[in-house]
């Protein structure tokens, strides 16, 4: 029973975590609660959300590199008065 109790302060203490956007932290916690007790629900549940918001960073950080390296090939092509026209294009 001591090891449900300590896991669910982890998971308490993850659930902290995941709301100021610590991913780092709420993992290691989770792990920790998961080790505790692997049957707990909302620790699986905290593991998933926490795998679904990794996959959506990475996607938006692959977009930016995109837009980054899009916006490197106009500026070594075209006139600086262009390129910012083209850059607000695409940020918008």
């Amino acid at each position: 029973m001591l090891q449900v109790d300590e896991a669910q302060a982890c998971l308490e203490q993850a659930q902290q975590y995941w709301q100021s956007k610590q991913w780092q932290k709420t993992i290691q916690t989770c792990a920790q609660a998961l080790v505790l007790n692997q049957h707990s629900p909302l620790a699986h549940k905290l593991m998933e959300m926490l795998c679904n918001e990794l996959i959506k960073q990475k996607k938006r950080l692959a977009i930016m590199k995109k837009r980054l390296s899009f916006s490197l090939i106009l500026w070594k092509f075209m006139p600086t008065w262009e390129l910012s026209t083209s850059i607000n294009k695409i940020i918008s």
